[in-house]
Order: C-alpha cells, then structure tokens, then sequence
C-alpha cells in the first residue's frame, strides 16, 4: 500500500531554467537547460533507469501535445511517435543511493510536455508520468510530474 501511495503522489519536478549551465564558466552553451532530481522516494523501488522525452506543444499532425493523450495504457498517443516533434530524449541510470539528476540543455521557449518512464532491470516500464508548462528563460518553473503504473 505504501508502495502504491509512493507511485500514485505527484512528484514535483523543478525546472531551473538558466540562459547557460557552466560550473562557473563560460562553455558557450546557449538555449534553455532545466535539471530534474529524483530520490529514492519519488520513484518505484525496482527503478534503475529513467527515460525522458521533451515534446514541442504543437506536434507536427496539426494536435497538441497534451498529457492525457499520452497517460495511461489505452493511451491514443506515444512519444515513440512523435520522433520529429521531441526537442530532447534520452535515458539516465539510477546512482548506487538511488538518486538522479537529469540536466537537459538546448531547450526552446514555449509549451513543452515532458514525459518520463521508470524502468526497472529488465528494462520494463514500473511507472511513467507527465507534465507540461510554459518555459521561460530566466523564469524557474515547477511542473508537477505524476507518477502511476498505468503505462502504455
């Protein structure tokens, strides 16, 4: 039960939006970066990788990127078929304490969907979840990402 209250409880991401990310130099990386940090308690136990994918809001068959088009295992919409419409994918592992930094970099400014799976060792979706805002340089932005086990 605690295990389901875990998934269910929304995880809140926050964004922190910077012009450059550069650990206290300029290394001429332009654009929007956002960081995304999980623990051990914002995740299913069995996790040990994160995929995550950025979609642009205006998706390249005339529809919007809208999450609950994506939620869900009757889901009408995958990310998988919007390759042409992500601004940026990827997957990071699981640290041995169990906590993860994603750092994404290059992004635009607008409406984004941001869509993650947690993936266990047998690379099997546990839990997914989504969320989208308005990204603004300069502006730090809370976009709170639910977690459930319904997955597509």
């Amino acid at each position: 039960m605690e295990r389901v209250r875990k998934i269910l409880s929304t995880l809140c991401v926050s964004l922190v939006i910077s012009g450059v990310i550069s650990c206290g130099q300029d290394d001429g990386i332009e654009g929007i970066s956002l960081s995304m940090t999980f623990s051990t308690r914002d995740l299913p136990a069995e996790t040990t990788s994160i995929f995550y994918y950025v979609l642009k809001y205006q998706l390249g068959d005339g529809s919007t990127a809208a999450c609950e088009d994506f939620m869900g295992s009757e889901a009408p919409k995958g990310v998988l078929d919007y390759p042409g419409d992500t601004e940026e994918s990827g997957m990071e592992d699981i640290t041995p304490n169990g906590d993860l930094t994603l750092t994404i970099t290059e992004l635009p400014e607008g409406i984004l969907m941001f869509y993650l799976e947690a993936v266990n060792q047998s690379g099997n979706t546990i839990a997914c979840g989504c969320g989208q805002d308005e990204i603004i340089k300069g502006k730090k932005t809370i976009v709170p990402i639910r977690m459930v086990e319904d997955c597509r």
